[in-house]
């Protein structure tokens, strides 16, 4: 995979900061935009992952692969799902 996303939360836990040097220390796999950070303690929060997720999957040049913890999961999962996209045929998650 050459267009992995990263989501991480606000909180960074010790694997989030590692992912973190990894994505920032190999330059092949940066792109701003399939950075995400967010906060499980947003009022929002599932929903926020959820249309953050769509509108990437809706992209061109969409990610074939996310990097996430499990509090981002069912947002991701259900963004897949409702684009009718196949694990791991067309995403992979990491």
């Amino acid at each position: 995979h050459k267009k992995i996303a990263l989501m991480v939360s606000n909180e960074k836990a010790v694997t989030e900061n590692v992912w973190l040097d990894v994505y920032n220390k190999y330059p092949i796999y940066k792109n701003k935009d399939y950075l995400i950070y967010t906060s499980k303690y947003e009022s929002n929060f599932q929903t926020h992952i959820y249309n953050t997720c769509h509108e990437l999957l809706l992209r061109r040049d969409r990610p074939t692969a996310f990097i996430t913890i499990p509090s981002h999961m069912d947002g991701l999962l259900n963004a897949i799902r409702d684009l009718n996209l196949s694990i791991p045929k067309d995403i992979s998650i990491i």
